[in-house]
């Protein structure tokens, strides 16, 4: 340090008590000590006395060994020892690169996927700052121990500045980094391997446990520094692995693999300067390593090239290992890159061995990190504290005999007289042993959960890389700077406050960051941007889909929304165009024999200039094989794999678009040549969908039924125990071959990350519950679905009287209609009060806008025309909707109809029941199909009952005076009694209806209302779904495919048997499902999103029914006539619609 320091105080610790002189020797560095000198650990958390000495009067001393400060005589200064046991530069280079590089490599890929390019940029800034910065610290350390003539610690800095305060907030600090990260690396490896080893991660934790123990017993840092060498070459071949798998020809399937526990903020609501700051933060994280450097200063044999050894290994790290994986990675990956950056491997045996040295590098890391903080606790427990004797708490349990397996006074002496004896020594590996299982503790209990520390950890970070060497920087060399560094750290302190400080408010706002719950439009739409949105399709493009996939992008994504992704066209596949060279292609298709030759005749003569191929399911080697032979003139870039097949209406809600998957449960197909099972015998093999998707055959919806619900688990990453309805040959079916496909499927497909409750997939069938769809519906998606007719969110109202031309097709979806998105659930008649409400606002802000008087008005009325155009859009489509719905009630006159229709379905009175739908056949107001429907819900309740009168109630429906319906509609009546009849279904379909429970029933209709009367019924799924929830596992009514996870009884979470409540559940319905059902498992979701259970549930089926789908479907599986063209009023008898 250059100048002269004159006039000031410096005080320094006193660790070894009053006496003659002794040595000791820690880590090669031996200190001569008498009753004013000092010795300082490295990482002292102990209480200190304090002697203050003169001013001191030394210029340009750099090392306390070349100088001798003018203390009193009786002050002994320390001996330099033998340098044996210090570190080179070499070896210092290692210790700090292993150390960085642990959290470096987490670093990068989030910083990246954030703020894309712009985070190369703050990787340079960061280890610039970073290595900066460190050169003020251990400036600081110098001119601290040029004034004591000891080793000095981050603590001791904290000291000099602050006193006592500082010292401890200081030391608080740097210890629970070093905790936090130690803990959070063996955390990060044990999962890592948990995919790799598909063991649990309790067991995975055992053996790591095994693996890091070791380390306890290297005695010092340079023994260590073997280690940190050897990770150095980890470094560097887990950056090979990446870096290779990254450049190597894209000609096969990017695979999807599981979340990782490393959970990040969801940041896409935050502001462009907030991801700046939390991504700066981010990326000094991966630079962090000035917790331990005061260790590796006081270690080293030059401490005067601590500095230089420091800058260049962070700028090298970042020049050789990290910006060459954010560069080519992230221009590979793009924003489908993840964190750890393996996961975007497409291979899986190179994952699986990036994964493994990955593992063992952060388990080297590990060693470094926590190797501090264990000589600080060995060092608070072994060494003698202050003031207390000769003897430390060891040493004084030692000699007193009460120390086990040691012997007590031959050691105790031997230690006394200056060698280690076996007393210290198996109190510090103790020492050390404790250290580690705390860890282990932590990061078992606390997993996943302890990764998440690492975001609260930026901040600490933060002050620990930049403030406080700034700050003790400016305290203690302030006036020996020079002007340039006393601006350059001040202005670093600020940005480092002023980002901390904007980091930690994105955290609070962002953390804890949510659990990934179960959404099917969530899970389809991100794929689909991840498809749009690919950096290898920057800049125009055009958007090739075959008939299913544009039915997919069609209910989650608007055209408008596609358009600002510079998607200059869209197109079907087997669409004539002219060549346009100079576009990029993206090519979104079912795996499908005619889609895959459909593309190999594109290859061969190409259209544009680049093809990126995304398939909405697995594609099978054959088919990659194919394909690859077709591409001659190699204008395909890439296949992936992207599992959106199927559609996603509502967030809790899907569905294939199947029609007359009901032939399914009436017959369902026979096995293959040699017994097996139809989807197993052509798994690899490419599904030939017909192009009339209504004219499928049954091996070809079952098929259809398979592939669908394997994309549904693959998007949500599930790995399930499937159960299926027992009695149902093709629920059965379905479930066994979903199981066999996941099975036989290669290259880890479904080798998700296991939870402690693993997933549940129940595998439903339509004639257990054939009642709920023939129900008139009272709330707003299913009351216009069976009213209008609900297709791929489209609503037609060409056929309706009194409707604008603009309105005759309608789109309807939650994902673009806010207002529909609140009251798609609503009842009939809060649905009128929201829409007059709706239209009120609209009045009120055209009166504002009709009020322009000036320029400013004018100005007001343009910035906000867009949003006044889209309200007068939605205003118009709703009240449009509302009034053709009450015009079909009162034509209908649903209102009685409803009524009786849930007094079948819920009450037990028949000659009542029988009387009242003998007035409704009679009743010329009352349309055909009502009629028809009423008849088959009479002929299902009393199926059984001494007193049916189903033939008196033929004889009506066909009669002129009744119904007036053909024979085949008649026929329905028998053919739904042998679909879903008493001797067909599973289950109690209607419960007892008797004695109290019908008493309770009136009582509660009562209280609540007429309004109730149309609600009154709960469909069995929801009520099997509510007992599911509270784990109960039903095993009466549903088998397990190959022996599932089952308890033999039922018990709830805090049962005897110890079941746990299953978190997420799949259902899907062979034959379909209705919005009923959709709605009811809607409010189950809220009631378990508003207990924070964490439990959700995710509803789908072949296709999503309203009485007139059900009743075609259930006449063709009978094969009699279609309904088409009878006893409607419009499309209900027709419920084909439009695409888009």
């Amino acid at each position: 340090m250059a100048g002269e320091r004159t006039g000031r105080s410096f005080e320094t610790q006193r660790l070894v008590p009053p006496g003659s002189q002794h040595t000791r020797a820690y880590d090669g560095y031996e200190g001569s000590f008498d009753g004013r000198g000092a010795a300082v650990g490295a990482f002292s958390l102990l209480g200190s006395d304090h002697v203050s000495y003169g001013a001191t009067s030394s210029r340009n001393a750099k090392d306390p060994r070349d100088i001798t400060p003018p203390w009193p005589p009786s002050v002994a200064i320390p001996v330099v020892a033998s340098t044996s046991n210090k570190l080179s530069n070499w070896q210092t280079f290692y210790h700090l690169l292993s150390f960085i590089t642990g959290t470096g490599m987490l670093c990068l890929p989030l910083a990246l996927v954030e703020i894309n390019w712009y985070g190369v940029l703050l990787l340079i800034a960061a280890a610039v700052v970073s290595a900066y910065t460190s050169k003020l610290l251990v400036d600081a350390l110098e001119a601290v121990r040029w004034l004591r003539g000891t080793s000095v610690s981050y603590s001791d800095l904290g000291h000099e500045c602050f006193g006592a305060a500082g010292k401890l907030v200081t030391s608080v600090l740097v210890h629970a980094s070093f905790l936090i990260l130690s803990t959070g690396y063996l955390t990060l490896a044990s999962w890592c391997l948990v995919d790799v080893l598909g063991l649990q991660y309790g067991t995975v934790m055992m053996l790591v446990a095994v693996c890091v123990w070791f380390q306890v017993l290297v005695p010092s840092l340079k023994a260590l520094a073997v280690l940190s060498a050897v990770n150095v070459a980890f470094s560097f071949w887990v950056e090979s692995v990446i870096l290779g798998d990254a450049m190597y020809p894209l000609k096969q399937i990017a695979l999807e693999h599981s979340d990782f526990v490393f959970v990040t903020p969801d940041l896409s609501n935050v502001t462009m300067m907030g991801k700046l700051s939390y991504t700066f933060s981010l990326l000094l994280g991966g630079l962090f390593g000035h917790s331990i450097i005061p260790t590796l200063y006081d270690a080293m044999e030059d401490p005067n090239q601590c500095s230089s050894v420091v800058a260049r290994t962070k700028l090298g790290a970042t020049a050789i290992l990290y910006l060459p994986i954010c560069c080519v990675t992230y221009a590979v990956y793009g924003a489908t890159l993840q964190a750890p950056v393996f996961f975007n491997m497409r291979n899986v045996v190179v994952r699986n061995v990036a994964i493994v040295l990955y593992s063992i590098h952060l388990l080297l890391s590990y060693a470094i990190t926590l190797f501090p903080l264990q000589r600080a606790f060995e060092r608070w427990i072994v060494q003698p504290p202050s003031g207390s004797g000769h003897n430390s708490p060891v040493e004084a349990a030692a000699a007193a005999g009460e120390l086990p397996f040691v012997t007590s006074s031959p050691t105790l002496q031997s230690d006394q007289e200056g060698r280690r004896g076996g007393v210290e020594t198996t109190a510090r590996v103790f020492c050390r042993s404790i250290l580690v299982l705390i860890t282990l503790l932590l990061g078992y209990f606390t997993a996943p959960s302890t990764i998440d520390v690492f975001a609260w950890m930026l901040v600490p970070t933060a002050l620990l890389a930049i403030v406080l060497p700034c700050v003790f920087y400016w305290h203690l060399c302030g006036e020996d700077a020079t002007r340039t560094d006393r601006v350059a750290s001040v202005v670093i302190s600020m940005v480092a406050i002023v980002t901390a400080c904007w980091s930690l408010a994105v955290i609070v706002e962002c953390y804890p960051p949510k659990r990934k719950a179960m959404d099917a439009i969530a899970s389809v739409k991100n794929y689909l941007e991840k498809i749009i949105s690919d950096p290898q399709l920057e800049g125009m493009k055009a958007l090739l889909l075959d008939a299913d996939t544009k039915s997919v992008i069609s209910m989650v994504m608007s055209q408008s929304h596609i358009l600002q992704r510079e998607v200059f066209l869209v197109e079907q596949l087997d669409a004539t165009h002219e060549p346009m060279l100079h576009l990029k292609a993206a090519v979104f298709v079912r795996p499908t024999a005619r889609n895959v030759e459909l593309l190999r005749r594109e290859l061969k003569s190409p259209k544009y200039g680049r093809y990126h191929l995304f398939f909405s399911n697995i594609l099978p080697v054959e088919a990659l094989e194919k394909l690859a032979e077709a591409d001659e003139k190699e204008v395909v870039m890439q296949i992936q794999e992207y599992y959106a097949d199927y559609l996603a209406v509502n967030d809790s809600l899907y569905d294939f678009g199947l029609h007359n998957s009901i032939q399914l449960s009436v017959r369902m197909p026979t096995a293959s040549p040699g017994g097996a099972l139809l989807s197993t015998a052509t798994a690899g093999v490419l599904t030939t969908d017909p192009v009339d998707k209504t004219k499928m055959t049954p091996p070809q919806l079952f098929q259809r039924s398979v592939e669908g619900l394997l994309s549904v688990l693959l998007s949500m990453k599930k790995k399930p125990t499937i159960r299926y309805a027992k009695g149902s040959e093709v629920a059965e079916k379905l479930a066994r071959e979903v199981s066999a496909r996941m099975q036989l499927e290669q290259d880890g497909l479904f080798d998700f990350r296991r939870p402690e409750v693993a997933p549940l997939v129940y595998v439903l069938d339509r004639k257990d519950d054939p009642v709920t769809p023939l129900l008139t519906q009272w709330c707003y998606q299913a009351m216009v679905h069976e009213l209008l007719g609900l297709h791929e969110n489209r609503v037609d109202l060409r056929d309706a009287p009194n409707v604008r031309k603009d309105m005759t097709e309608l789109v309807l979806s939650t994902t673009s209609d806010d207002f529909f998105a609140q009251q798609v659930h609503a009842n009939f008649g809060d649905l009128g009060m929201a829409v007059k409400q709706l239209v009120d606002k609209y009045q009120s802000q055209t009166q504002t806008h009709e009020n322009i008087q000036s320029i400013d008005d004018m100005q007001r009325f343009l910035e906000n025309y867009p949003a006044f155009r889209s309200q007068s859009v939605t205003v118009s489509k709703h009240v449009t909707l509302m009034g053709e719905l009450a015009r079909r009630v009162e034509v209908d006159g649903l209102m009685d109809v409803s009524q009786l229709e849930q007094e079948l379905a819920c009450g037990d009175d028949h000659n009542t029941h029988f009387r009242d739908v003998v007035a409704k056949l009679k009743d010329a107001q009352v349309k055909p199909l009502n009629k028809l429907r009423l008849a088959i819900l009479y002929a299902l309740r009393y199926e059984t009952h001494s007193s049916v009168q189903l033939k008196t109630v033929k004889e009506l429906l066909a009669a002129p005076h009744g119904g007036g319906l053909s024979a085949d509609r008649v026929a329905l009546i028998d053919a739904f009694l042998k679909f879903g009849g008493q001797k067909a279904r599973q289950g109690d379909l209607y419960g007892d209806r008797a004695g109290l429970k019908k008493f309770m029933r009136a009582v509660t209709q009562g209280v609540q209302g007429v309004p109730n009367v149309y609600a009154q019924h709960v469909p069995p799924l929801a009520k099997k779904l509510e007992v599911i929830l509270k784990g109960q596992l039903l095993d009466q009514e549903f088998g397990v495919v190959n022996g599932g996870a089952g308890a033999t009884t039922s018990t709830d979470l805090s049962g005897s048997n110890g079941v746990k409540r299953v978190r997420d559940v799949i259902v899907f319905v062979c034959g379909g499902v209705t919005f009923e059902e959709a709605m009811k498992v809607a409010e189950l979701n809220q009631k378990a999103a508003s207990s924070n259970s964490g439990q959700r549930i995710l509803l789908g089926g072949s296709r999503i029914h309203n009485s007139t789908s059900f009743l075609e479907e259930v006449a063709a599986a009978y094969n009699l006539a279609p309904l088409h063209g009878h006893g409607g009023a419009n499309a209900n008898w027709n419920y084909d619609g439009k695409k888009l």
